[in-house]
This record gives structure tokens, sequence and C-alpha cells, in this order.
């Protein structure tokens, strides 16, 4: 039961992930460009892993506008914002996420 529930969190987040996230953008945008509807989105569990533990290239690429922005790029730490973060927010362990093959 526990593998089942934290699979449905998984897919719940990289749902949430692919809606909310401003670096998703491309993703959703190449959705459109294939005229891939929201519905479909929604009932094929369509979702966006956010990169938690690299620096991606957009990342490595950018050039903070200000100070304040150069701190915030700095302060985030490695796996912040991850499905295993969001997970153990839940209350699940880290033996339940393993088992559910999501870490």
């Amino acid at each position: 039961e526990r593998i089942r529930q934290a699979n449905t969190a998984a897919a719940a987040f990289y749902a949430k992930c692919l809606l909310s996230l401003p670096v998703a953008g491309k993703a959703r945008s190449h959705l459109r460009s294939r005229n891939i509807s929201p519905e479909s989105i929604r009932e094929f569990a369509f979702g966006y892993a956010p990169d938690c533990y690299f620096q991606s290239e957009q990342s490595r690429n950018a050039q903070p506008a200000n100070e304040k922005n150069k701190a915030a790029i700095e302060k985030k730490s490695w796996g912040e914002g991850s499905l295993v973060e969001y997970l153990a927010n839940l209350g699940f362990t880290p033996d339940e996420i393993v088992e559910s093959g999501l870490a």
C-alpha cells in the first residue's frame, strides 16, 4: 500500500512541476507544439522532473540580473526541490522511497 501511495505522490509531484516550474516552460511549449491537449497530459500523467542534483545548462549559463538573484542561485542546496525531499516531507521513509523505485 505504501509503495502505491508513494508512486501516486510522485506522479502528482511531477505533474505539478510540469505545470508550475518556470524551467518546465520548454517542456510545456513542446507539448503544445505536438498538439497534446491538457486533457491528454492529465490522462497519461505527463510530468516534468526538475534537475535538483546537478546544475542544468540553463543555470550554468544564467547571468543573474542582480546580486539578490545571484545569492538565490548560489543558496539552493543539492537535492532541494527534489522528489525525494517531497516524499520525505510527506512522511515516507528512505526505505519506502527506495522500495517504491523512486530513488
